[in-house]
């Protein structure tokens, strides 16, 4: 038995099956998604400066700019141009939620120098500008708190209600 679980094991892995893994929803090659790893990894590590281009990735990935379109045509819907402003779009709104840093200084973090452009893409996203954004956020995050941690008053009233019922099934009150 032990053989034949080995030699289904050694079939599975020379399978084309066992070449794909599943990726944000849908089944991507392991070569594909090293590639995007690395990709990210790359835009990840230059975020900040406003030269970062497909040029650069593909020059620290060791190939020319026209393979580097050619590989993200075959696996993602976005163009490697794209594929940088969405990262860097998805970092300022993370930024925005997670820290306290203005605007500006979010748009300098995430390489973008133009903050007209930076507020047109945004809300080409988002649907809002980036400081309703966070206000739409910080708003959700209170309503959140406020049902898991509600106000001493409220909890004060819970706590009264709920020993009233105790005392009222003891016959104590």
């Amino acid at each position: 038995r032990l053989m034949a679980n080995k030699k289904e094991l050694k079939d599975y892995y020379y399978s084309p099956e066992s070449a794909y893994e599943q990726s944000g929803g849908q089944l991507i090659h392991q070569e594909d998604k090293e590639f995007m790893d690395s990709v990210t990894a790359i835009i990840k590590e230059n975020l900040a400066q406003d030269t970062l281009r497909p040029e650069l990735i593909a020059d620290k990935l060791g190939t020319n700019t026209r393979a580097l379109y050619r590989r993200f045509k075959k696996i993602s819907p976005l163009t490697p141009s794209d594929f940088i402003k969405d990262y860097r779009m998805k970092h300022a709104a993370q930024l925005l939620v997670t820290t306290n840093l203005s605007v500006q200084e979010i748009i300098y973090q995430v390489g973008i120098s133009n903050k007209s452009y930076f507020y047109r893409e945004f809300s080409a996203k988002y649907g809002v500008t980036p400081g309703q954004y966070r206000q739409m956020q910080n708003s959700t995050d209170r309503i959140h708190l406020a049902l898991v941690f509600p106000p001493r008053r409220i909890q004060r009233r819970l706590y009264d209600y709920s020993h009233r019922a105790i005392y009222r099934q003891q016959g104590t009150m």
